[in-house]
């Protein structure tokens, strides 16, 4: 997939049918013109003559802790998942920041090293396991906490 634009809305693209992206961009919906849609701001969508791309994110654009956030949402009620479920699902990291897997395994490496989570890569099982309990609330207040 080239990331080129699949649908169109009233006359304004859409990004790659997703209907979320679609509500953020279709500035005639929630207000955002182009330039400052938080996709555009975060450098995961371009916008060029009415045409948005989907970007690979600038691997400073983000931080560790929104991947150990989105972790701790999915881990809520289960203390393991599968790193191409983490990465490929519907709600997966590909899908949302659209982020490589290279790109995802470095971010799951650096919260390895940090010891949030442990990631398990033997025998191709791939899975990230807990280290301790964690809400999305907790990453929020952890986070803030250690960047004051």
């Amino acid at each position: 997939m080239a990331g080129l634009v699949s649908g169109k809305k009233d006359g304004n693209a859409g990004i790659c049918g997703c209907t979320d992206c679609d509500m953020f961009c279709d500035n005639s919906i929630v207000g955002y013109t182009a330039d400052v849609s938080p996709f555009v701001q975060l450098g995961l969508v371009k916008h060029l003559n009415k045409i948005y791309t989907k970007n690979h994110p600038n691997k400073n654009s983000i931080n560790a802790w929104v991947v150990l956030y989105e972790l701790a949402e999915r881990l809520m009620d289960k203390n393991d998942i599968s790193i191409e479920e983490i990465s490929h699902d519907e709600m997966g990291l590909s899908r949302i920041y659209n982020m490589t897997d290279v790109e995802i395994n470095g971010y799951l490496d650096r919260l390895n090293e940090k010891e949030k989570i442990r990631v398990d890569r033997t025998a191709g099982l791939d899975m990230i396991y807990k280290t301790e309990e964690m809400t999305s609330e907790m990453v929020v207040r952890e986070y803030y906490e250690s960047h004051r």
